[in-house]
């Protein structure tokens, strides 16, 4: 079960916000020098071991472990044929706030736990697939277009990439 959970750490690293951009440093290590542990101990590369159903739980708002942990989770478990269902709450982020969200997941929550060890809820069953999951539109971006910049020639004494002193070494006259 995964409530909004990472599921490929490089994948957070890239598409998380400002704030939790650094997180992982001090939970796996820094990069470039960590990569291997990073792709070891995400579970979208760990999915050959996984045999069990499982529930996915997401905001498609959540901004801090973007939708496409999910969705990409729920593919590498449909191409193993492992049971799963994708529950998707928009309007909601890195953690349900709405009553009906909250209330949807335990029922769900429930109902998956009675498939798994064979008990009646008394709350609506829950469908495993092991469909992969619809294609999701990609919302547009709403970001105003940035005309070109031209080429500028770098200050003397500057590289033109990044910008910082060139730092010659001395030569002996001749």
């Amino acid at each position: 079960m995964s409530y909004f959970g990472v599921t490929d750490l490089l994948g957070l690293v890239k598409s998380t916000h400002d704030f939790e951009s650094r997180f992982t440093d001090t939970l796996v290590g820094t990069l470039p020098g960590f990569v291997e542990t990073y792709r070891e101990r995400s579970p979208i590369n760990r999915i050959g071991e996984i045999t069990a159903p499982v529930l996915l739980f997401q905001g498609l708002e959540d901004r801090v472990v973007t939708p496409d942990q999910a969705t990409r989770m729920a593919t590498g478990l449909s191409r193993r044929e492992v049971p799963y269902a994708l529950l998707e709450f928009e309007g909601e982020a890195h953690g349900f706030r709405s009553e009906a969200a909250r209330v949807r997941t335990l029922e769900a929550e429930l109902a998956f736990y009675a498939g798994v060890f064979g008990f009646t809820p008394d709350v609506a069953p829950l469908e495993l697939t092991t469909d992969p999951p619809a294609p999701r539109e990609e919302p547009e971006d709403d970001l105003p277009v940035v005309e070109q910049l031209p080429e500028v020639t770098p200050e003397a004494g500057v590289t033109a990439v990044t910008g910082e002193p060139v730092i010659r070494e001395a030569t002996e006259p001749s």
